[in-house]
């Protein structure tokens, strides 16, 4: 049993042999049952957004290709997963559209933009992972088209304006499309009950639904097979949203998926809810940053950075646990402000940027724990432990290896960890997480 470590102050992913200690067995159990099957894995990944490519832009092909490979190659990361912003979002430059003003034609539609700076990142990752799989949702409509006039604060998307938005969502598939990249799967609004200081547009279930509608017959109309998502909002309103949207039975048939984030509220058991009540539809987190840690003016920062590292990886570990499929971070990768970002909010990305050279923060090996060993098409396996603080998930890969991940967030303890009638008496470090393979 092959065993990579990180723990607090003792480095990052450190390849050892798990030796099993002789003894009497701990009381502590960690037990695996490669018998009881549930959800297949689908992949991980992060988003290609305006700051993250002008930041790797301004670095220079050398830093770009570090972060590519560090992210998306098999030996860094392993990413098959991608998510990209249509228009601007707070994380790019200032309310960008792809039309001239008023313009209700879209004869002036034009991705030119994105093509120049976004594409050529989008490219490279897929060269780096040879299968990338791609989302994208809009964090506003033109200010045109809502009430507000505005893509700023919320405000609405004019009814009047459903057809003609489908029809920018799908020319925006189609040009990407046309460019060499495959937008697999859509939604129609990021976060579409939070009204926002940057974009942002709100929509009601009812409204939400309507557009897929929408949305499906414009890209029905121009012969894309894009799939469309639901939701993209945070894990507390999942469960209510979901319930009403497939309410309508012909929004249920269209949609393919359920996006969450992990903003504000951590019932993971929200997830299961959804799989017990939708089955069919694939679930996934669609987001998920946090406030850069070198922006506390009290505090140990690198103690802060390893526990934003430590909920990155008890999160993926209670989603997953609770029949989540996928997992894409949000920024790339940002400036050492935690940038840019035309509101000043701020986040960290697992790689920054500190003018020189490029900082791999906790949160890049947690993840790597998971993402670099549970392969695309694993499925989970039961797991279970009872102490606080402690926590595990398993995968059965398709070559036949069982992954392990377990992070002890407490001080050093014996464990015993058991797959199927394999006793495994183990010591885990203090502040750690550690990936088994068997």
């Amino acid at each position: 049993m092959i065993v990579y470590t990180s723990k607090k102050g003792g480095g990052y992913l450190v390849k050892t042999e798990a030796i099993s200690q002789s003894g009497i067995l701990p009381q502590t159990v960690i037990l695996i049952d490669p018998s009881k099957t549930y959800q297949t894995h689908w992949g991980f990944g992060a988003s290609f957004t305006e700051s993250a490519a002008a930041v790797l832009r301004d670095a220079g092909e050398q830093i770009t290709a570090e972060a590519v490979a560090a992210l998306f190659s098999r030996e860094g990361n392993g990413y098959t997963l991608g998510r990209l912003h249509i228009n601007s979002c707070d994380f790019s430059s200032p309310c960008r559209m792809y039309l001239a003003e008023h313009d209700e034609t879209l004869a002036s539609f034009d991705l030119s933009y994105d093509k120049n700076l976004i594409v050529p990142l989008v490219k490279a990752a897929e060269r780096a992972c040879g299968n990338l799989f791609l989302t994208a949702a809009p964090w506003s409509p033109p200010a045109f088209m809502k009430d507000n006039r505005s893509m700023l604060r919320g405000g609405k998307l004019l009814k009047k304006y459903y057809p003609l938005w489908a029809e920018y969502l799908a020319a925006y598939v189609g040009e990407m499309q046309k460019c060499g990249v495959k937008i697999g799967a859509i939604n129609v609004q990021n976060e579409p009950e939070a009204l926002q200081p940057w974009e942002s547009c709100l929509y009601t279930a009812s409204e939400e639904g309507e557009m897929i509608k929408e949305l499906a017959c414009a890209l029905k109309a121009r012969g894309l097979d894009t799939k469309i998502a639901a939701v993209d909002h945070n894990r507390d309103i999942l469960v209510n949203r979901a319930v009403q949207l497939f309410a309508d039975a012909e929004v249920r048939s269209l949609v393919w998926g359920l996006a969450y984030h992990w903003y504000g509220c951590a019932r993971h058991t929200n997830l299961a809810q959804i799989h017990a009540l939708y089955p069919e539809k694939r679930l996934y987190l669609s987001e998920c940053c946090v406030e850069y840690a070198l922006k506390e003016t009290e505090g140990d920062a690198e103690e802060l950075l390893w526990r934003h590292g430590e909920r990155y990886g008890r999160e993926i570990i209670e989603d997953f646990n609770n029949y989540s499929e996928g997992w894409i971070d949000f920024n790339m990768a940002l400036d050492a402000q935690g940038g840019p970002n035309h509101v000043g909010n701020y986040c960290e990305a697992p790689l920054m940027f500190d003018g020189e050279k490029l900082r791999y923060l906790p949160s890049y090996y947690f993840i790597g724990h998971f993402s670099r060993f549970i392969r695309p098409k694993a499925v989970r396996l039961f797991t279970a432990c009872g102490e606080d603080g402690l926590y595990a998930t398993a995968y059965r890969n398709q070559d036949g290896s069982i992954v392990a991940a377990v992070q002890n967030e407490g001080g050093e303890r014996a464990v015993n960890l058991r797959v199927g009638t394999r006793n495994h008496a183990l010591t885990l470090p203090a502040r750690s997480i550690q990936t088994f393979v068997l």
